[in-house]
């Protein structure tokens, strides 16, 4: 019994011992380069309205000088004023204007409302009229009077100064 303890005792050493010295030949790792400058590696996203930003959020930095920015969105609202659905599909445009200034704008390509109730105007003294789910005003399209419209739509144009 003393000689297989002795054995396996030999057999941990020797196994220690080789893993021991393979970690000690090992070369040490080169230090990894220095990471550019923020200012370098910042992405510039734009917002539905041409701005730097994400989506609807707009941020406060700017596109550096002579930089630009474009996007192709479609964004969606459903409103509960008789049942519509309205999309736009902008194209916008941002440029920096010197390290400070960003101009940006977004033109609608095209502007599409579906309005699935009928009659669109109607007058109801039930719980549905109360809800906002029947019939009535579009608050963004208040002179639309049919239930379909498929149209070019605004231009937006914008400035934004970085004062820090």
């Amino acid at each position: 019994m003393t000689r297989t303890t002795s054995r396996l005792g030999l057999m941990v050493f020797g196994v220690t011992l080789l893993a021991v010295g393979t970690a000690a030949a090992q070369t040490a790792p080169k230090p990894a380069p220095a990471p550019e400058p923020a200012e370098a590696t910042r992405s510039a996203k734009t917002t539905a309205n041409g701005d730097t930003g994400l989506f609807f959020v707009p941020t406060a930095e700017v596109l550096p000088a002579k930089k630009f920015s474009f996007s192709l969105y479609r964004t969606n609202f459903d409103d509960g004023q008789g049942f519509s659905d309205m999309s736009n599909f902008p194209v916008t445009l941002g440029v920096g204007l010197g390290n400070k200034v960003e101009l940006f704008g977004a033109y609608n390509v095209l502007t599409r409302i579906d309005r699935r109730a009928r009659p669109l105007f109607f007058t109801s003294t039930s719980a549905e009229s109360s809800t906002g789910t029947g019939g009535g005003i579009l608050p963004n399209y208040p002179l639309m009077r049919s239930t379909w419209v498929s149209t070019y739509g605004d231009l937006n144009l914008g400035l934004k100064w970085n004062l820090a």
